[in-house]
């Protein structure tokens, strides 16, 4: 209001200015204001100031009310700053897991037989010497000794073995040759792919890398029989015969975007895999048997029944990553398995993480070929050939 009255002149006007409204009475000096605070006697105008004074304000408080508002603001931002300090953001310290109500019972079973997911109780004080005795000797007892570790190794070891000799592994040899893939644009025909050759055969962890642009996921897409424009020439070849018409339910293809359903656990997206993409003739029971044992060779048997999520609420992108392998291997591929970037967006670790997973895979005999940028010399080293692209679909090298 200060600044607003301060240092104006208002008129009285209509009800406010008596006598108006007839002809003989127009005459300013015989009107005067009525009924507006501040208004002098015979006047026709009231002067803000005047105005401020009858309400016992002020245009000099003006500066004190914008100093008493920069104190909130500063009050404000303070509190906020308190408590933003003091805010435990769940999501900061990675993904939440989400685990449906009706699993939490086997949730807390399997944390129950994780030893290192068990909280330890803090020892109550004792005070008899034969307490103490029975409490060093349950310590003693607990403690794990050279025979225990050599157990729980062979244990590790027997289970790996019998996982490893459930796995179906791969016998064909998938090879192309002169392979060349061709699309139409409104400037001409352009070769994405010229005269590409290679193989993958069982145990084998093959890269396929290039620059962006060179045709990596073109040639992956053209291998896995998924374009559907363009012209493609040149031989694909399964044990050096024409691909048979199953040659996609044959094959795993894990694309770089993990697309799942957020709110099936890893086990059901698993299952859903498996009881719709193994053949009929199948039991239902070994299907379901086989999922376990993917499960197992996964390492997710403690998110199994955790809800997936998410980025940011629900499994990490490596986790994710895991159960996209798994749901290809859960269709039992028997020629190959393709994998568009795997790695991308995953930091060191986690990349390393799944590329020794794809390296465990091929060592029990799955053939693997995988897209991969710009890997580290500790993840370049576990593969076991390079197909190496140029811009324009070139061959630069194959080998070794």
């Amino acid at each position: 209001m200060g600044n607003e009255f301060g240092g104006k002149v208002i008129p009285c006007v209509n009800n406010n200015l008596i006598p108006n409204f007839l002809p003989q009475y127009q005459d300013t000096t015989s009107q005067a204001c009525s009924g507006v605070r501040g208004a002098a006697p015979y006047a026709t105008q009231v002067f803000g100031d005047d105005y401020l004074e009858s309400l016992s304000y002020s245009a000099g408080n003006v500066w004190r009310n914008v100093g008493i508002l920069f104190a909130w603001w500063i009050l404000f931002v303070a509190v906020t700053i308190f408590f933003t300090l003091r805010w435990n953001d769940a999501s900061a310290g990675g993904a939440n897991m989400v685990v449906p109500r009706e699993r939490q019972a086997k949730v807390g079973a399997v944390l129950q037989n994780d030893e290192e997911a068990q909280t330890e109780k803090a020892p109550q004080a004792l005070t008899s010497s034969s307490e103490t005795t029975i409490q060093n000797s349950a310590l003693n007892a607990n403690t794990p000794s050279s025979d225990n570790l050599k157990a729980d190794s062979s244990d590790e070891k027997k289970s790996e073995e019998k996982v490893d000799s459930q796995l179906v592994r791969n016998t064909s040899i998938f090879t192309w040759r002169n392979l060349t893939y061709t699309v139409k644009t409104p400037d001409g025909d352009r070769v994405l792919l010229d005269n590409v050759h290679g193989y993958v055969r069982p145990g084998m962890l093959g890269a396929l890398m290039g620059s962006s642009g060179a045709g990596k996921t073109t040639l992956l897409d053209v291998l896995a029989q998924r374009k559907t424009d363009g012209t493609i020439h040149g031989e694909i070849m399964v044990d050096g015969r024409p691909l048979p018409v199953s040659f996609q339910r044959s094959a795993g293809y894990c694309e770089q975007l993990d697309v799942h359903e957020p709110y099936a656990t890893v086990r059901e997206a698993l299952e859903f895999s498996a009881l719709l993409r193994q053949s009929r003739d199948v039991p239902r029971e070994e299907k379901l048997a086989y999922v376990d044992t993917i499960v197992d060779l996964l390492e997710l048997r403690d998110l199994e029944h955790t809800l997936i999520g998410r980025v940011g609420a629900g499994l990490s992108v490596e986790q994710r990553k895991r159960v996209t392998i798994g749901v290809e291997l859960v269709s039992k591929p028997s020629i190959l398995i393709f994998l568009d970037e795997p790695t991308s967006g995953l930091d060191g670790q986690a990349a390393f993480s799944t590329v020794q997973f794809l390296r465990k895979l091929a060592d029990v005999g799955q053939a693997v070929l995988v897209t991969i940028h710009q890997p580290s010399a500790q993840l370049f080293a576990q593969f076991d050939t390079l197909l190496l692209l140029a811009k324009g679909g070139k061959t630069v090298y194959f080998g070794k």
